[in-house]
């Protein structure tokens, strides 16, 4: 698996975690966040990281990572 692909996976499986109405209210925030619309998230998250530079994609990742594990601890389908 590409740094690349893990990148996507890491996003995906913390959103995947939320019960709605949380996860689309993620998902809604992640567009609003990359100003992109995510209607599409395996497509939308690829080409949104592309665009990013290796130093801002590893802190965009970061602050992501953060902000949806803290997402998962209050509203996470599996307590």
């Amino acid at each position: 698996m590409t740094d690349d692909e893990r990148d996507v996976v890491a996003i995906l499986d913390r959103i995947t975690t939320l019960d709605e109405p949380y996860r689309q209210n993620a998902v809604e925030w992640l567009g609003d966040f990359t100003n992109c619309c995510m209607a599409d998230l395996q497509a939308e998250i690829p080409l949104f990281l592309g665009t990013l530079k290796p130093v801002v994609r590893r802190n965009f990742m970061r602050f992501v990572c953060l902000v949806l594990d803290e997402a998962a601890q209050h509203f996470s389908v599996v307590q």
